[in-house]
């Protein structure tokens, strides 16, 4: 299974952030249901508010526990690789922000895409954070 895959799978009962996170469990140190239940808040942009899309920061939950240290000592590193994939994704999409992103999926849905009309931007991501961390697109089973 690749890490697009499994995103895809848990988009079908879990929210953005879930499921972006959930595509990256094996590098975050916690259970993948631990990690599932700290996410469940953070979707359709953080309490369903729909502010900055649930995807990126899943993708700054996945990067800060990839590169932070304890001690904070890398934060400015860690921001530089956050804000990297934030710039690399919004170039893509065009917004940030749920707000936008939302209308932009549900209007231009693809009705031969699988699952809610996020789905789009799940994949980008996970896309996104796979190349930026250097690693295989397959999920270690």
């Amino acid at each position: 299974m690749t890490r697009k895959e499994k995103a895809q799978r848990l988009f079908l009962t879990a929210n953005c952030t879930q499921a972006t996170v959930g595509a990256f469990s094996d590098l975050l140190g916690v259970e993948e249901a631990t990690a599932l239940r700290l996410t469940s808040g953070l979707g359709t942009g953080v309490g369903g508010m729909q502010l900055t899309c649930g995807t990126l920061i899943g993708g700054a939950l996945v990067l800060g526990s990839v590169y932070a240290d304890a001690t904070g000592a890398n934060k400015a590193f860690v921001s530089a690789q956050v804000r990297a994939f934030v710039q690399a994704f919004q170039q893509k999409h065009g917004s940030c922000q749920c707000s936008e992103l939302l209308p932009q999926a549900i209007a231009s849905r693809d009705p031969n895409l699988p699952g809610r009309p996020c789905l789009r931007y799940v994949w980008s991501a996970v896309e996104l954070l796979t190349e930026t961390l250097g690693l295989s697109e397959d999920f270690p089973e």
